[in-house]
């Protein structure tokens, strides 16, 4: 996946091909500027970020390959509920890419 495609937090920029747990953020960014779109996430509250590259399986000429076809991406927090209730709230933004 190329390098002019990426999310970010306020933590760093990553490789949307990245599997892995990213430290706890509040923001995240998805830049995509062959599609013209950013993506932001806004939390409520910071969340532990889990992510991977969702990946299609094709057979070619050549045998079987791995195509990227999307990133996950899912906030996680730890919640206790004997602490009493909580509101968490996720908003999603859509904007034109800027040039990085």
């Amino acid at each position: 996946m190329g390098g002019d495609r990426y999310l970010e937090t306020e933590k760093g920029r990553f490789a949307l091909t990245l599997q892995g747990v990213l430290e706890p953020a509040a923001n995240l960014r998805f830049h995509d500027p062959y599609q013209n779109i950013e993506v932001f996430l806004e939390l409520s509250e910071p969340a532990e970020l889990w992510t991977f590259p969702v990946e299609v399986v094709s057979l070619s000429e050549n045998g079987f390959e791995r195509n990227y076809q999307s990133t996950m991406i899912m906030p996680v927090w730890q919640v206790n509920l004997e602490d009493g209730a909580r509101d968490i709230s996720v908003k999603v933004r859509l904007e034109q890419a800027r040039q990085s």
